[in-house]
């Protein structure tokens, strides 16, 4: 699907305005005809180009299950096979019940070279989530056009409660719990960098 760029919408706003001032000066209309033959070829020419060039190899790297509410990265590697420069930002289709840092991003990749990119994702709930691909917007070599693309492949992950924190939270209750039926947790001798009583010296 090709979209215009701002550089396109600009050149028909201002071939719109001396299109306007052509029909108030009838010896710009030569002008205006030149205008809008040239804009048009350049943009049927670079939406062409655009439209055969081949869209970039995307590889996703998650981690094999998340814990809830905790961040984890996920790294994307972004492959040019083409052999031309390429402009493009890239946005990958999390799942809408994890929270997303670092996304989109935007690249430039030099003819058969590619990148590494990182953003990081944070699950709200718990579940097997799955991941669409990766969209992707292209810019033509003259920025008139992009084009958006998919690339990579569908994925899923599982997200577990967080054990780590169930486990701290359930200390805290048991020491908690002790404290309160008078039980008093002593220090081992050189533990702790406090002291907790001073006596006194005979």
């Amino acid at each position: 699907m090709l979209i215009p760029a701002p550089r396109l919408l600009l050149g028909t706003a201002l071939l719109t305005l001396l299109g306007v001032l052509a029909s108030v000066l009838p010896s710009l209309a030569l002008l205006w005809w030149a205008a809008l033959a040239a804009l048009t070829l350049l943009a049927l020419l670079d939406a062409w180009r655009l439209w055969q060039r081949p869209a970039p190899v995307v590889k996703r790297s998650l981690p094999h299950a998340l814990a809830l509410g905790v961040q984890r990265p996920v790294d994307l590697a972004i492959e040019n096979e083409s052999e031309q420069p390429l402009q493009l930002a890239l946005f990958d289709h999390v799942p809408p019940s994890m929270a997303v840092h670092g996304l989109p991003q935007r690249l430039h990749l030099p003819p058969g070279q590619g990148a590494r990119v990182q953003y990081r994702v944070r699950p709200l709930v718990r579940g097997n989530l799955q991941f669409g691909q990766v969209e992707l917007r292209l810019r033509s070599n003259w920025g008139l056009w992009d084009r958006r693309a998919w690339a990579g492949e569908p994925a899923s992950v599982r997200v577990y409660p967080n054990f780590a924190a169930l486990s701290r939270f359930a200390l805290l209750t048991v020491d908690h719990r002790l404290s309160q039926v008078g039980v008093l947790k002593r220090r081992r001798r050189g533990e702790g960098l406090d002291f907790h009583q001073l006596r006194e010296y005979r």
